[in-house]
């Protein structure tokens, strides 16, 4: 059952962490350089069971989709958990939006997609153990003198333009704060952040 595959997942999240094997995942996709080595996730055997998985390929390095199959730091997690417990995936690129639905309807087992875990999506699904903690930060322009920048507090913002990562717990929190603000929604951090470069949105 997904319950048993849930348990098993959060005893292999805490042994990688005892032994070393996270802080070591960790070094190698969020280092200076990126990875020449792939998890093969294609090549396990699955004596135990099928997962049917739900991959949202749109965030490197933590999952992105690298020629024909999916890779990154949460993608090798997941293939040495498998690994260690006999599964094999059934893998389905999905976008962001598509995923909690996906997982409550019943049609995916798991999803890789970052998911930031928050009280209503907890409603929906069951989360896994946290392996990973990010700071949230704000993007702005930087013209190369940060003292004459026109917006240098919060509530410079109130009128502005934001950029949202679609699907995310940000959304409500940005109508709550700025409601004055104008929102433009991305799938993708680079898209957001060659917008803030461009102008398009603050």
């Amino acid at each position: 059952s997904n319950d048993k595959v849930r348990e098993q997942l959060n005893a292999f999240l805490q042994q990688a962490k005892k032994d070393g094997t996270m802080s070591r995942l960790t070094e190698k996709w969020l280092g200076a350089t990126e990875p020449t080595e792939h998890p093969d996730y294609q090549s396990l055997t699955g004596e135990n069971g099928t997962i049917r998985l739900a991959a949202v390929a749109e965030n490197k390095p933590l999952i992105y989709q690298y020629q024909d199959q999916c890779t990154g730091l949460e993608m090798e997690i997941l293939s040495l958990f498998a690994e260690a417990y006999g599964y094999r995936y059934d893998v389905d690129v999905v976008p962001f939006d598509s995923v909690i639905m996906g997982m409550a309807t019943g049609k995916y087992d798991m999803a890789s997609a970052s998911l930031q875990i928050t009280p209503e999506r907890a409603e929906s699904v069951n989360f896994s153990e946290p392996y990973m903690q990010f700071d949230v930060v704000i993007v702005v322009k930087n013209n190369g003198n940060q003292q004459t920048e026109k917006r240098s507090t919060l509530a410079d913002f109130d009128n502005a333009t934001l950029g949202i990562f679609s699907g995310s717990s940000f959304d409500a929190l940005a109508k709550e704060r700025f409601p004055n603000a104008q929102r433009q929604y991305y799938t993708l951090v680079p898209d957001m952040i060659l917008a803030v470069e461009q102008g398009k949105i603050d």
